[in-house]
């Protein structure tokens, strides 16, 4: 499992709604992961994810459905 898509994942975890879409908007494309972290809202939960998936990675079935749920919806 790729990085990226272990990183949108867990943001999509949170309970912020506003993380949630962006968590989203990194799996579809329309948000890279640089812009991503250059955003002062984002960034601390950004941090947050890359310590927990260095820590443990999620389990890759979740991460796996989550992509098919997410990765075409409009």
């Amino acid at each position: 499992m790729d990085r990226y898509s272990c990183l949108a994942y867990l943001l999509f975890q949170t309970d912020d709604n506003t993380v949630k879409e962006a968590a989203i908007r990194l799996v579809q494309g329309s948000l890279t992961l640089k812009e991503a972290k250059n955003d002062s809202t984002l960034k601390p939960y950004l941090e947050d994810c890359e310590k927990r998936l260095n820590i443990q990675p999620p389990d890759a079935e979740q991460v796996y459905a989550f992509m098919e749920n997410y990765i075409y919806a409009v």
